[in-house]
């Protein structure tokens, strides 16, 4: 015969629980030590070169990423026909192929894809060859601006942000959702820094204006950079500096748009000591639930190798 306990007594059961006895008395028990994260490496596309640079397209079948398997780093695309979205251990991205309209002479690096797959934002690095008799200016990263074609990989040549390239490189675009403010990575005086351009939004007789002058996010300190920005805009991932000369990842929050952003915290756990490196590149997914990101962490095969991790493991 089953006796349901009295409620007063299971409640005694349950408070008795959270005590053990040391020494003859009884003293609050020890919190149960939190599961690490369990990054997944994506290892169908991995290869013994460098992978960086992970964005996940809007509908989750499509990631583009970097690579330097030849000459110069390169974009590249995998698609993705047969996806288990809850589960990223089973998540096989194939090997990428290369995005046609990037200058093949350069470095491409940190692509972007808006929602709608239609405009594609990266960074290109290329020498602009001199006039007789001038010196050479060094090449340096400028954000570029491309438009699909009839294939998914194929697309426009580029043609350039005006208003936030300059003679220091600006790599990592991110655009919010709305499309109206374009975040991206500045390499100043003091290192590596977050800025972000607005531009107008659409109305009935004009389309959306071009981007203004960039301003300074003050909010993050020199180091922060490369910011991934959920939907609603109050929650960004940035990759940030760590003892020894290693990178990490952060993630900043604020209560609304209009608040200032606060203090970057890391994301504990996630950090691997015997990565030389670090952690890096990081991209939110879409629905807001992983984090990709790129590391030279063991696991890999070698160089930098793509991985995810689910953000249930940092709430």
């Amino acid at each position: 015969m089953n006796r349901l306990y009295p409620r007063c007594a299971l409640a005694t059961v349950v408070a008795a629980a959270s005590f053990q006895l040391v020494s003859g008395a009884l003293q609050p028990a020890p919190k149960p030590a939190k599961a690490l994260p369990r990054p997944f490496n994506l290892a169908a596309l991995n290869t013994k070169f460098d992978e960086d640079d992970p964005f996940v397209s809007r509908d989750g079948t499509r990631l583009l990423y970097t690579s330097n398997s030849s000459k110069h780093f390169t974009l590249m695309a995998s698609q993705q026909r047969n996806r288990l979205q809850f589960f990223p251990s089973s998540e096989k991205w194939p090997a990428g192929e290369e995005l046609e309209g990037q200058n093949a002479e350069g470095d491409n690096r940190s692509p972007f894809l808006t929602p709608d797959n239609h405009d594609l934002y990266y960074a290109e690095k290329i020498a602009v060859k001199a006039p007789a008799g001038e010196a050479q200016a060094p090449a340096n990263y400028d954000i570029a601006h491309a438009i699909k074609l009839v294939k998914p990989t194929q697309f426009t040549g580029p043609t350039y942000v005006q208003s936030v390239c300059t003679a220091e490189d600006e790599l990592h675009p991110w655009l919010t959702d709305d499309g109206l403010e374009l975040y991206f990575s500045r390499k100043t005086r003091d290192g590596w820094r977050v800025f972000v351009a607005r531009r107008a939004p659409a109305t009935k007789k004009e389309p959306k204006g071009a981007f203004g002058e960039p301003v300074l996010v003050e909010d993050f300190p020199a180091g922060f950079h490369h910011a991934t920005l959920s939907r609603d805009k109050r929650v960004v991932y940035l990759q940030g500096p760590l003892d020894k000369n290693r990178w990490g990842l952060f993630r900043a929050k604020r209560q609304s748009v209009k608040d200032p952003w606060g203090k970057p915290q890391p994301l504990e756990g996630l950090d691997h000591p015997e990565a030389p490196t670090g952690d890096t590149s990081p991209c939110l997914s879409r629905e807001g639930s992983k984090l990709y990101f790129s590391s030279d962490r063991p696991g890999g095969k070698g160089g930098r190798d793509l991985w995810v991790v689910e953000l249930r493991w940092f709430d």
